[in-house]
């Protein structure tokens, strides 16, 4: 399977960053203290709203044009 992408390919310098990211120790560690504290808390929607849209500023995409939403009954 091949994912299209609109992102640059990656320089010799950028490369090189992720490898050592990659072996690092305490990279992992502080993801799996990251993890466990979610699994352990609510999360407030403002926070997650935030999260996200961090990671769709990461992800290098188009924003999709504003849609207003209708209706009056809204559930999550």
């Amino acid at each position: 399977m091949r994912f299209e992408t609109n992102m640059a390919p990656l320089t010799e310098g950028e490369k090189a960053e992720l490898l050592a990211l990659v072996g690092s120790t305490e990279l992992r560690m502080d993801m799996r203290n990251v993890a466990s504290s979610i699994r352990n808390r609510k999360v407030s929607v403002d926070d997650y709203v935030a999260f996200a849209t961090a990671v769709a500023r990461l992800s290098n995409h188009a924003r999709p044009p504003f849609r207003a939403m209708t209706g009056s009954c809204f559930k999550l």
